[in-house]
């Protein structure tokens, strides 16, 4: 791992950092979850009608309802996924497809949330087009996928970050990419998954700051590195980066 950036005024950490700088953050460097861009979509717009896009168990609904009682929420999945095989919950609409074609009208929603579920896609290009399809002009793709994630649940991709934003095209536009969870951490939680104590411990930095990015901003603060400076190392390094994309008005 390369930390000399640290003893450098300038030093480029992220080879083709140049090419992201639009929608990597300059101010606050903290790891987010998926629900921060939610709460940052509702700030920015009206979100009455919602689509969850792999929507699994379906527990998103909980969520978007703590945030308006009266939200239309929709859940969309294949049929045959180990997580809607295992869902129990009965108090939403849910919908199945065929993990291409979003069956719904153009610009039928204020927001589609993608969360985890690109990277298991067979054409991951052509859903991002079908979201943008059913999103109605203004309207927001938020979610979040695997960069350096070890194989679970049927997935098929992992993405870099730059790789990901060439996927995305008008009248789709990034507002803003940021990390999530550390790879590390993501490694030792898959491995340790089935000692139910020690899971329930990593769980805690899937919301929460992981240990090596704290580490890496404890690092980069001393070393008097700004806020796009540590985005962008967490990114290097993160299994999972979270996304808030817009259509165009």
């Amino acid at each position: 791992m390369d930390f000399g950036f640290l003893f450098y005024k300038r030093r480029t950490m992220y080879s083709g950092d140049e090419l992201m700088d639009l929608f990597i953050p300059g101010k606050a460097s903290h790891q987010v979850s998926s629900k921060y861009f939610i709460d940052e979509a509702t700030k920015i717009g009206s979100i009455k009608k919602v689509l969850d896009l792999g929507c699994g168990n379906g527990d998103s609904v909980d969520y978007f309802r703590k945030t308006d009682p009266l939200i239309e929420w929709t859940g969309l999945d294949i049929e045959h996924s180990p997580e809607v095989k295992s869902r129990k919950r009965k108090d939403a609409v849910f919908v199945t497809y065929d993990g291409r074609s979003i069956p719904f009208a153009d610009e039928s929603f204020d927001l589609v949330y993608c969360n985890q579920v690109l990277e298991h896609v067979e054409k991951p290009e052509e859903l991002i087009s079908e979201s943008a399809r059913v999103l109605r002009k203004g309207g927001f793709l938020v979610g979040s996928t695997s960069h350096l994630e070890p194989f679970h649940s049927l997935s098929m991709y992992n993405f870099t970050p730059y790789g990901f934003s060439r996927m995305v095209k008008p009248p789709l536009r990034i507002k803003e990419i940021r990390p999530g969870i550390d790879v590390f951490t993501l490694i030792l939680a898959r491995a340790m998954n089935r000692i139910p104590l020690f899971s329930r411990m990593i769980s805690v930095f899937f919301e929460n700051e992981s240990p090596y990015n704290f580490a890496i901003t404890l690092l980069c603060r001393i070393a008097g590195r700004r806020d796009k400076d540590i985005n962008l190392l967490k990114l290097l390094f993160c299994g999972h980066f979270r996304f808030l994309i817009q259509k165009d008005t």
